[in-house]
């Protein structure tokens, strides 16, 4: 702020001239980077589903079996995800920096511009205001008009009326608050949050597609209430699945330089379900 308080009228809006085209640069590398996340995801997308068709195939082979044609073709990407969405959110990162710059230039100008015209205006001769104390028509208040109407400090009928008012309110208040009757419906949703049967839940395959990117199939509980399933790695929420149904999904921007723990959540309208499905994946 110092600095832009140094720089004269010109200078000023040529910086901003400048930070606004540099800001447009950044802003169309950022939509590079979005195509191409999108393009990779796409490329994801369509080796889970080669490595899902290719699973019956290769199950004999045991988890993370026949992993290494995929983690070829997804090296031919040239960067990891991980990579581009660091290059992505050091762009934002910029350009939000330069919009509270330019948001900052643009009000030191826009002061200057109206203490000027304030400026102006105060140099400007004003006609004089009247007097209106040595006007004949206005005449001064009549003695009785000054003396104001005042109440003793009594309850009046609105103060006994208001009184009572507040207590039915009051009363009313309690009378809700002493207790919640649960309806019929509730119960019936926590009571079926207990009696969820999880049997055969279990984590079948894990697969390495990319450098930093794995796919993590499950075989699903025998019950039709499941609604989605929260994946875990290593303690962090990592996806949500939105659909029972799914039986598999990809998850990004891992660290697979070790081993890592997935637990896989199973959820129903009332919540997640006891006990998740768990499997290590072993980096060998």
């Amino acid at each position: 702020m110092s600095a832009i308080g140094t720089m004269d009228d010109a200078a000023l809006m040529q910086k901003i001239q400048t930070d606004k085209k540099e800001n447009c640069k950044c802003r169309e590398q950022i939509k590079e980077i979005k195509k191409a996340l999108t393009k990779i995801k796409c490329a994801c997308t369509e080796a889970e589903m080669k490595a899902i068709k290719g699973s019956q195939m290769t199950a004999t082979q045991g988890v993370g079996g026949g992993a290494n044609p995929l983690v070829k073709q997804a090296s031919a990407f040239g960067q990891t995800m991980s990579g581009l969405k660091l290059a992505l959110n050091n762009l934002q990162d910029k350009c939000k920096a330069k919009d509270k710059l330019i948001q900052a230039m643009t009000g030191e100008l826009k002061t200057r511009i109206s203490s000027k015209t304030f400026d102006h205006i105060i140099a400007a001769r004003n006609c004089d205001a009247p007097d209106y104390d040595k006007g004949g028509d206005v005449k001064t208040p009549a003695p009785s008009t000054n003396v104001l109407y005042t109440v003793n400090e009594e309850n009046t009928d609105f103060d006994v009326k208001l009184s009572k008012a507040v207590a039915t309110e009051k009363h009313k208040h309690k009378r809700r608050t002493k207790g919640c009757k649960c309806g019929k419906n509730h119960k019936d949703k926590e009571k079926d949050s207990h009696q969820v049967d999880l049997t055969g839940f279990e984590v079948i395959d894990i697969r390495r597609i990319t450098n930093d990117s794995i796919i993590i199939k499950w075989k699903p509980p025998k019950t039709n209430l499941i609604t989605g399933y929260d994946i875990f790695v290593n303690g962090l929420n990592k996806s949500k699945v939105m659909s029972g149904g799914r039986t598999s999904a990809m998850v990004h921007s891992l660290d697979l330089s070790s081993t890592i723990q997935i637990t896989i959540y199973a959820v129903t309208k009332c919540g997640r379900c006891e006990p998740p499905a768990i499997a290590i994946y072993e980096i060998k």
